[in-house]
């Protein structure tokens, strides 16, 4: 897993991370792999519940820190902040051997200091349907447990829409981000076989974004629209995608299904935060390729 053709970044001195999970006391010896991994300048964290020697697991983590004992790992949902924390944050010595003398480098993994507003769209109509709708949320919480959620930073809003929207919470409804994820976790599809994007754009720049409902866009901090759908709009979209980027806001689209890909980029701010999968069992790993985007890019309506 951990090699440049697999799609591993080592060679680029991207921080290498392995984070083991596991029940049972292993059959096998673990010392000689350990300390392979930790010459290659990969930081192992380990989880052990049930039959899991601690004294083993700290023999392979990266340091005894990094060790996490649960008596359930149902524990793990949660409350995975501990370890999610850690795998944002974590700072350690590595020891990579050299043909001459061992080389001591610092490897740092560092989360950006983003500040957003971000309302996510969702389309929770037949098109989607409750098959897919699990794809869908794990999309949106991939992208948040990437952020950090709280007032001063990322603030996350949601509304559902299929034949008319429903705002499931404002973006200063939670301050934390396993609350967002929390709640996002329980979403259930609305359902419906009708599918009014426009009006879902409009009802979002006049509902989501606004002070009262806990935007700073009067602070000039960017406001985000994620609109994720999975089937073809039917009402007028183009008009409403373009007064909302004149309102200051940049709409990324996030698509799989029947929606219809092209007018979707007309309706993303610019072509590039368009989105299309042809199988909504891709879109979790969306996340990945919308991040740079997500948290660096400015929208200038001039």
């Amino acid at each position: 897993m951990l090699r440049p053709e697999k799609g591993s970044r080592i060679e680029q001195g991207v921080p290498q991370l392995l984070l083991l999970v596991s029940s049972k006391k292993s059959s096998d010896s673990v010392e000689e792999p350990a300390k392979a991994l930790q010459r290659m300048g990969v930081l192992t964290l380990a989880v052990g519940s049930k039959a899991a020697d601690e004294q083993e697991l700290k023999q392979i983590a990266f340091t005894d820190s990094v060790v996490f004992m649960l008596r359930d790992f149902r524990l793990l949902t949660r409350n995975p902040v501990t370890i999610i924390e850690k795998l944002s944050t974590l700072a350690g010595v590595v020891v990579t051997e050299q043909p001459t003398e061992p080389v001591v480098e610092i490897t740092t993994v560092q989360t950006q200091k983003v500040v957003r507003d971000i309302v996510f769209l969702v389309d929770g109509s037949n098109y989607v349907g409750s098959t897919n709708f699990p794809y869908v949320r794990d999309f949106i919480i991939n992208v948040i447990n990437q952020l950090e959620v709280r007032p001063d930073r990322v603030r996350i809003g949601l509304l559902q829409f299929a034949e008319r929207p429903k705002i499931e919470f404002h973006l200063n409804t939670y301050s934390s981000r396993q609350d967002v994820v929390n709640k996002i976790s329980q979403l259930r599809l609305s359902g419906g076989s009708v599918l009014n994007t426009g009006a879902a754009l409009n009802y979002a720049l006049n509902n989501m974004f606004q002070t009262t409902t806990g935007s700073r866009r009067g602070q000039g901090v960017q406001q985000v629209l994620v609109l994720i759908t999975g089937g073809p709009a039917q009402d007028e979209v183009k008009s409403v995608a373009d007064k909302v980027a004149v309102g200051g806001i940049l709409t990324f689209t996030v698509s799989s299904g029947q929606a219809d890909d092209e007018l979707l980029k007309t309706v993303a701010f610019v072509e590039d935060l368009a989105y299309h999968e042809t199988r909504f069992s891709n879109l979790p790993a969306v996340a990945e390729q919308i991040m740079p985007s997500l948290i660096t890019v400015v929208g200038d309506t001039m």
